[in-house]
């Protein structure tokens, strides 16, 4: 990225942080590590590796290591903010102190306040990355349009006189989508809300839930959990939609982030439209 400035492979860290070492089981005692994501259609768990002390026990740490390093940028002009996470950065430019303060629930809620903080009022530009898969997004700066060309697979660019205090909101919806495991099997998909990979619960049976062919129909599908269906469980957290069957009713079935997976707990990630129902696993 440092190399290219290409924003797609700010979309491809996105990914990785959410659903690749975000997604992870933790650690346990003598480097017993999580190794394996299950992705077959029939169902799948998180398990732990039948021996101690693989490469992941130590690489591990370096990814770790490595994520604050992605969320920002800069050039001689101005930054970059490639990453939507609650964060900070200070940095000089043209011999001048410049803070930044990023506060955000991203990827749960669909916006980011970043905060500008020089030492002195200075104009340079702010560059902010639009994902390829984010339609709509929107700019404003101290609660007005910033009339920004948001262009997916892109950055943003704001440039302005910033001064202490300066406000930027940025807006991506979410909304969710067919993501092909690859292009050979375009109807083997996952469920993909802005960069998080969904999952089903799948610890009870239950009609199987067909799957919608589009992704307006998915969406309508798909609606937040009140807890209402699923009565003798924990209430929901934010990032949990209860699935709504394609005839109108309503199933016990619960569709939440890939990386809110305990081990050992069934989920249900890729479906195959030419497949169903599925073999169960």
């Amino acid at each position: 990225m440092r190399f290219t400035g290409d924003a797609r492979y700010g979309d491809w860290a996105e990914r990785l942080l959410y659903n690749g070492v975000g997604a992870a089981l933790p650690l346990t005692g003598r480097g017993r590590n999580f190794y394996y994501s299950d992705y077959r259609i029939g169902g799948g768990m998180k398990v732990y590796r039948y021996d101690d002390f693989t490469c992941c026990s130590g690489s591990l740490f370096q990814c770790l290591a490595d994520y604050h390093n992605l969320i920002y940028y800069k050039d001689p002009q101005g930054v970059y903010v490639n990453l939507y996470v609650p964060s900070e950065v200070t940095w000089s430019h043209q011999g001048k102190s410049v803070k930044i303060r990023q506060e955000t629930e991203y990827p749960l809620a669909e916006t980011s306040v970043v905060t500008i903080e020089p030492a002195e009022t200075m104009e340079f530009p702010l560059q902010f990355r639009v994902p390829e898969w984010a339609n709509g997004m929107s700019i404003q700066v101290n609660g007005a349009g910033a009339n920004v060309t948001c262009k997916p697979g892109t950055w943003a660019s704001v440039s302005r006189e910033w001064k202490a205090g300066d406000r930027v909101e940025i807006r991506i919806p979410l909304r969710f989508r067919w993501q092909p495991v690859d292009s050979q099997h375009p109807h083997r998909a996952a469920i993909v809300r802005g960069p998080v990979v969904m999952a089903m619960d799948y610890s009870f049976l239950e009609p199987l839930f067909r799957p919608p062919e589009g992704d307006e129909e998915l969406n309508r599908a798909l609606t937040p959990d009140t807890g209402e269906i699923v009565r003798d469980s924990p209430p929901p957290g934010p990032g949990v939609f209860q699935v709504r069957a394609t005839d109108g009713g309503k199933l016990r079935r619960r569709i939440r982030p890939y990386y809110t997976f305990g081990e050992n707990y069934p989920y249900l990630m890729y479906m195959d439209a030419n497949e169903f129902p599925p073999a169960m696993w």
